[in-house]
């Protein structure tokens, strides 16, 4: 997701219907594209928000690198040392 508003209130929408199905499974709320100069509290308020529904992964901020056409199956080695945090992360989450 992003702290934008249109994102914000889809992603509210989404949490709100998946909390009246009861899943078992974990969620992982992912910021993506951040933007740095986002304004903090707003962050506050949504991550408070998010956490009620499950957890948020490390975020992941602008980048020209990140925008560019890039392949998910050979990153380069810049966008695997800037992704693995969020990697790690989830993972953990998922396996740990």
């Amino acid at each position: 997701f992003q702290y934008d508003r249109v994102t914000l209130d889809s992603t509210a929408v989404f949490t709100q219907i998946v909390s009246k199905f009861h899943f078992t499974a974990k969620i992982i709320f992912l910021p993506t594209n951040i933007d740095s100069r986002v304004n903090h509290s707003t962050k506050e308020q949504v991550d408070n928000l998010l956490k009620k529904y499950g957890v948020i992964a490390p975020v992941v901020y602008q980048r020209n690198e990140i925008k560019k056409n890039i392949s998910t199956l050979e990153p380069s080695k810049f966008l695997q040392d800037l992704l693995q945090p969020t990697y790690d992360f989830m993972y953990n989450i998922i396996y740990g």
